[in-house]
């Protein structure tokens, strides 16, 4: 797949989940929206995870099976679709929402800054944990991290839309 196309699909899918965002929070609200999301970012890679494993058994002088080409590249822009379209936008809203007004401003600021943290951590640990456990493996972790975060989301995130600020 093409670099560059493969690029401007990243960024297509980025901002026609803002779009998406927008016609289906009022419709299922915030709570809904957030733990689906999870849940399908979770489903997106363990098939990532799946198609990488598929690569990974592939020996280097065998051709790789027809759509093993592009399959990661469409996993990819689905993720990012379900992703940023709930849990990568709402979930700064439902924390705006959840705190109080008095410790909203700190609350927030702490919250962006442990998110940052923690995606550094990720960043910085992705190249050992897949000498350590293959691309597959570490996709797979993911998606067992999504699917426990989603459990968590699902007994322990109110809904927060139309409620009282």
């Amino acid at each position: 797949v093409n670099a560059k196309l493969g690029f401007i699909l990243v960024g297509v899918a980025l901002f026609a989940s803002c779009f998406l965002s927008i016609i289906v929070v009022p419709r299922f609200g915030r709570r809904t929206i957030v733990v689906t999301s999870v849940v399908g970012m979770g489903i997106c890679m363990v098939a990532l995870g799946t198609c990488l494993y598929l690569i990974e058994q592939t020996p280097l002088d065998q051709e790789l099976a027809p759509g093993l080409g592009w399959l990661p590249l469409a996993i990819t822009l689905v993720f990012m679709l379900v992703g940023n379209g709930g849990f990568g936008t709402l979930i700064w809203v439902v924390t705006a929402e959840l705190l109080p007004r008095r410790v909203r401003t700190l609350g927030n600021a702490i919250a962006i800054c442990f998110s940052f943290l923690i995606a550094f951590v990720v960043s910085k640990t992705f190249v050992d944990l897949v000498g350590a456990i293959n691309n597959s493996g570490a996709f797979w972790l993911y998606a067992a991290i999504n699917f426990v975060g989603s459990i968590i989301l699902y007994f322990g995130l109110p809904e927060t839309q139309s409620k009282a600020m």
